[in-house]
């Protein structure tokens, strides 16, 4: 076993690995009591559903959380199943069916967490395993319908059974890790039903640039922001750190290239994001400052030009609300002379006149 585990004294000392995993391994934006709230969330209630709007990094928190797991126990002991929840997604995705030959075909899901044989029957298990199966995006389908038969079992340790007959049951150590995009925001989400909260803990994932824009001091402010930058910058550095692949060996050595100061970097992005975070329709993510800063780098270009072009690409195209919400993102346009994006907006600001002073998203 990594020698970490050696040094586990208690819950306390896990819960400070993973947060020392999360945060500086894997570079991710939480608290420790977001990583201790996570911990004993799961642990409690065997499923724990992430929340928020899109791009606050939700599926990579899971997936470096069961990470960190691999990381500190032998691998053979973790088993991590992973399943995009695709629309119309039903229980035959995640339990298999019975065909036209009355013959059972498992889906993935069931193989892999009952440990099932070609022919769908449970083979014996030996070894001590951790169970993680995080589904992504998982009210794209409704989870009701997909999702019963398991949520039962996670409630009150009832039998499955399986489309073949064969009568299963959760292993001791499994958990469920799932990430929901609100539909307040995205209308093609289901809304959660109560049978689902009431047998989950359901996390509302914040989004870490609002805390850093409530630090009364604007230097603070600033400093905290440029910290939470670098984070950003590293974890795509590592993202793309793989020198055998092609199109990887560029993006890296533009990262490499690149050395961007405070003032032609971070200062614009951080007057764009401090322009629009305080208009809840349009707050910047995690996500999307991400998408930015990877451009930028693998551009190489001026700063401030590329700025300018993904602002007409990542936050004109969903920009919304009332023209008065939106005068200190005008103001921010105009400090910068980013003119494309100018262009732009002024055409949105004319086409609002005929919508009561709302600006319509381009698409």
């Amino acid at each position: 076993m990594n020698n970490y585990y050696e040094r586990l004294r208690n819950e306390t000392d896990l819960i400070n690995y993973l947060y020392e995993y999360i945060t500086n391994t894997k570079n991710m934006i939480f608290s420790k009591n977001d990583i201790k709230n996570l911990y004993f969330s799961l642990k409690t209630q065997r499923l724990v559903v992430l929340n928020s709007k899109p791009g606050m990094g939700k599926t990579e928190l899971c997936k470096s959380y069961v990470e960190a797991f691999e990381n500190l126990l032998k691998p053979e002991t973790i088993k991590k199943i992973f399943i995009p929840i695709k629309k119309d997604f039903d229980r035959a995705d995640l339990l298999g069916y019975q065909g036209l030959d009355e013959k059972y075909y498992p889906s993935k899901f069931a193989r892999e967490l009952f440990e099932l044989n070609e022919n769908g029957i449970p083979e014996p298990k030996d070894d001590f395993k951790i169970y993680f199966i995080i589904l992504d995006e998982m009210n794209l389908s409704q989870i009701d319908f997909y999702f019963s038969e398991i949520l039962a079992s996670i409630e009150n340790n009832e039998n499955i059974e399986l489309p073949n007959g064969q009568v299963v049951s959760l292993p001791d150590n499994t958990f469920f890790l799932g990430t929901i995009n609100s539909f307040t925001y995205e209308s093609s989400r289901n809304p959660v039903s109560g049978s689902v909260k009431r047998r989950a803990n359901i996390i509302n994932v914040k989004n870490p640039l609002n805390e850093i824009l409530e630090i009364e001091s604007e230097d603070k402010r600033y400093k905290k922001f440029v910290k939470w930058i670098n984070k950003i910058i590293s974890q795509s550095k590592n993202k793309f750190n793989i020198n055998e692949d092609f199109l990887n060996h560029f993006r890296h050595l533009n990262f490499e290239q690149s050395n961007f100061n405070d003032e032609n970097f971070s200062k614009p992005l951080f007057n764009l994001t401090t322009s629009l975070n305080t208009n809840k329709e349009n707050q910047l993510t995690f996500g999307v400052l991400q998408d930015i800063i990877e451009y930028i780098f693998f551009s190489n270009f001026d700063e401030l030009e590329t700025l300018d072009v993904q602002i007409t690409q990542k936050i004109l195209p969903q920009l919304s609300g009332s023209i008065k919400k939106l005068e200190d993102f005008e103001s921010f346009l105009d400090e910068y002379s980013l003119e494309k994006s100018k262009k732009i907006f002024s055409q949105m600001k004319q086409d609002a006149t005929n919508n009561m002073g709302q600006i319509i998203p381009l698409c």
